[in-house]
């Protein structure tokens, strides 16, 4: 097995292919996002008693729905806050919980059972969980022309681009703030009113019939009678105008329009309002849905948004306050970038240490291992995030070191004599175990972050999971794929039983690396010292990280440092 593919070239081609289809398309399906998906564990329940101080509220609406949410072993935290008229209960799940909706589902049906328990007057429980998660595209219909802003009509454009949104595949959520809800404004002078004869009382008790909802009739079944309403008249400004306010003795009827300014505006005062760079606007804010590609959904969002803008007045504009998928692109640009130019840097400086030949092979360790995460990503349904690409970066230090000890062992056996397939297994053989044990104190170093339960696991497992599918690639890479391809390069080179032109003092420094007599010299005589002392040896590499736990006590903890963000 240690040189099937060795013996087995084409074997050897079809796994190369298979990780580079596997991981190039990984790459194009994976679902990207900024920040990776948290679970809601937190969610409030309000209770409205009108009338009720807080005393009152506490002891008949707030320990009721105590009591029955205390049922719930899941629960980890309660917080309830009891004030004149009202009770918020703030619920908070344990980090343990995984399945949130079947939890929620017996809080409701606890809340639920409380409500039986309230005094008459007490509103039902308006639940809501709390969502967690940023908006991807936030825009805003921003007034910047002179005069006052109309805010119904931005209300109804805004509006009107919700539902345009809310048709681009893949949109889980759009938003509005500060839309000030439409009314239909009457204004009537006092003169007017004074020749009519009539209060501003009347014309709002005529209104008031006009619109009143009575009983149509009874629809009787054998079990139930259900009673019939029509709907109200006053759905338009015409209607309204059209309402009869007084009839003359000749039968001419002066309706409303004829005595009063009939219009449509914006509910006064505002229960909200937005501003953006100091102007007026109404913001709407889209959330993609989870498991897509941020690039491809924003492409589309941006779409609808330019073609909504050319629909605009000229004293209205359209700017785009932040888009997630603008950081995510930079993210994925960063891994590239660090990718480039570590097989660069490893290229380089193996070139002047080892020769060319390992250089190569070294250098095409690191896209391969990349190829490898990226299909084990894909396989777990890990997306591409801020959280998995640190992962890959961080591991791009530690890939090349598998590659690099398996390749120097190869030369070395090949040195000695060696056939190609007795070097590649005397490689293996000896190699397999020191790596996989070099291996596994790593993962179990990143396997805190990748075990961590609750949100703070959610967040950051990314990284220790990208750490560990970059490890164990590395790993399968130098065990069989290394090994055969620096043994398959030497084909053509004169036998091994002969010293090959890399040790020849004359041979060039690509092909064997630079040779430093002095300075190798130097390293034995250390190692030499340290082996013979194995007691100062330890000392020597204990010091350090001592030295490090001591320090770490003064420095001040923070989870993320801060960030500077137009959000």
């Amino acid at each position: 097995m240690k040189t099937l593919f060795y013996r087995y070239p084409r074997l050897l081609i079809l796994a190369l292919v298979l990780i580079v289809v596997a991981g190039a398309s990984a790459y194009a399906v994976l679902p990207r996002a900024e920040d990776p998906s948290l679970r809601g564990r937190v969610a409030r329940a309000v209770v409205r008693y009108p009338g009720a101080d807080s005393a009152r509220v506490d002891a008949l609406v707030a320990e009721p729905l105590e009591q029955e949410l205390l049922e719930v072993p899941e629960i980890n935290k309660l917080i309830t806050t009891s004030r004149a008229g009202v009770a918020l209960v703030l619920i908070q799940l344990a980090d343990e919980v995984t399945e949130t909706a079947e939890v929620w589902t017996r809080v409701r049906a606890k809340l639920d059972d409380a409500e039986r328990a309230f005094p008459p007057g007490a509103s039902d429980v308006d639940f809501e969980e709390q969502e967690i998660q940023a908006y991807t595209l936030i825009t805003a219909i921003r007034h910047e022309g002179e005069g006052p802003a109309d805010l119904a009509a931005m209300g109804r454009l805004a509006r009107a681009l919700r539902d345009r949104l809310r048709r681009v595949p893949g949109t889980e959520e759009v938003e509005l703030w500060g839309a000030v809800p439409e009314e239909i404004l009457v204004d009537v002078s006092p003169s007017v009113l004074s020749s009519l004869g009539r209060s501003a009382s009347d014309l709002a008790a005529e209104l008031a019939r006009s619109d009143a909802k009575v009983s149509a009739g009874t629809l009787h079944g054998p079990s139930t009678d259900l009673l019939l309403e029509v709907t109200g008249e006053l759905d338009s400004l015409a209607r309204v105008k059209g309402v009869p306010v007084r009839q003359a003795s000749d039968g001419r009827v002066l309706r409303l329009g004829d005595a009063a300014r009939v219009r449509r505006g914006a509910a006064d005062p505002a229960d909200e309002l937005a501003l953006i760079g100091g102007q007026p606007a109404i913001v709407v804010a889209a959330r993609m849905a989870e498991g897509r590609r941020i690039d491809r959904w924003a492409v589309k969002a941006k779409q609808a948004l330019s073609e909504f803008r050319r629909e605009l007045p000229r004293q209205l504009t359209l700017p785009v306050v932040f888009d997630q998928a603008r950081y995510t692109d930079a993210r994925l640009a960063e891994l590239q970038g660090n990718l480039l130019a570590g097989v660069l840097l490893v290229i380089l400086v193996l070139v002047v240490l080892m020769g060319w030949r390992s250089a190569l092979l070294v250098g095409l360790a690191l896209p391969l291992t990349s190829l490898l995460v990226l299909a084990g990503m894909r396989l777990l349904e890990v997306p591409l995030h801020q959280m998995s690409v640190t992962g890959l970066i961080i591991a791009l230090g530690l890939l090349i070191d598998n590659a690099i000890v398996m390749v120097d062992e190869v030369e070395e056996r090949l040195r000695s004599g060696l056939a190609p397939a007795q070097a590649i297994s005397a490689s293996v053989g000896h190699l397999a175990v020191p790596l996989l044990g070099s291996t596994l104190t790593t993962v179990l170093a990143f396997m805190p972050m990748v075990l961590m339960p609750g949100p703070a696991g959610e967040f950051v497992g990314a990284i220790g999971l990208s750490v560990t599918l970059a490890l164990i690639g590395s790993l399968f890479l130098a065990l069989t794929i290394v090994p055969t391809l620096r043994v398959l390069l030497d084909r053509g080179q004169p036998a091994a039983a002969e010293p090959g032109e890399a040790e020849r003092e004359d041979a060039p420094w690509w092909r064997g690396g630079l040779k430093t007599p002095g300075l190798l010299r130097v390293y034995r005589a250390a190692l030499g010292s340290l082996l013979a002392r194995p007691g100062r040896g330890a000392l020597l590499v204990a010091l350090p990280a001592l030295l490090g736990f001591v320090a770490a006590g003064a420095l001040a903890e923070q989870f993320f440092p801060p960030s500077d963000r137009d959000q």
